[in-house]
């Protein structure tokens, strides 16, 4: 439901990125897509969570993906 999107996504939003991830693994009926800064200069990190590989496609070369 609406409300419950709202919050998940307010709550994604404040909490830490592993924190963000820890949970939404315990919940397999969320799905999470997370840009996060990439270790290395000009590089992006997607973590994705509760979503199957071919759900994502990623067509930008300085994003790396994480599965979870």
């Amino acid at each position: 439901n609406a409300a419950e999107a709202d919050a998940l996504a307010t709550a994604m939003f404040v909490l830490a990125p592993d924190d963000a991830i820890a949970f939404c693994r315990t919940r397999p009926d969320t799905s999470l897509l997370l840009l996060t800064p990439g270790n290395r200069h000009g590089e992006t990190e997607l973590a994705v969570v509760n979503l199957a590989p071919e759900s994502v496609e990623v067509t930008q070369p300085h994003i790396r993906v994480r599965w979870h």
